[in-house]
């Protein structure tokens, strides 16, 4: 199977998917008891979108904890860049229908401590990712130096690589899932 039918056949499952607090509440304890995010001192999440979990969460918890949290902002050319989450940081919706940054004080990669990286299926074994097919963490991940975490639902994960990762594809180093 290729890339674009993983991520159709996942999508598709997503729809459909019950959303459990309890679930996310399980994948939140692992993420907060990783001894990266303990050391982390520049958090980089997103602003989730509906069929995602939820980063409210992961945002508050870091906030609270003193971290700094970068939030992604798109560039042309499929390119993005990470800005300062603060009480002034104002928000758009894009086409995709995702919340990022209109401005704000731009974070460089080798400052950010913890990504967690969304997509739409996993391999846990293998490390590698599927995401929204435009390449936008793929280049970014590919001068990242921090640690590189995803959140999964159990239908988000696919256990046999059914799909060929491509050069440019980024291995995580840790996703963390329920089955």
């Amino acid at each position: 199977m290729n890339k674009d039918k993983v991520r159709k056949q996942i999508l598709n499952k997503m729809e459909g998917a019950t959303q459990s607090d309890q679930k996310f509440f399980d994948l939140y304890v692992e993420l907060f008891h990783l001894s990266e995010w303990n050391h982390a001192e520049i958090v980089a999440t997103t602003m989730n979108t509906t069929n995602e979990i939820p980063t409210a969460p992961i945002i508050f918890k870091a906030l609270g904890e003193g971290k700094r949290v970068v939030v992604p902002r798109t560039l042309p050319n499929h390119q993005m860049e990470f800005v300062k989450m603060d009480h002034n940081l104002v928000f758009q919706q894009t086409r995709f229908g995702i919340w990022e940054p209109v401005a704000g004080s731009v974070v460089k990669s080798d400052k950010i401590d913890l990504m967690i990286v969304p997509g739409v299926a996993f391999n846990p074994q293998s490390k590698q990712r599927i995401g929204y097919g435009a390449g936008f963490y793929d280049r970014y991940l590919s001068h990242f130096k921090g640690y590189k975490v995803a959140l999964a639902q159990e239908e988000q994960i696919i256990s046999a690589l059914d799909w060929e990762p491509e050069n440019f594809d980024v291995k995580l180093d840790q996703i963390i899932y329920r089955g």
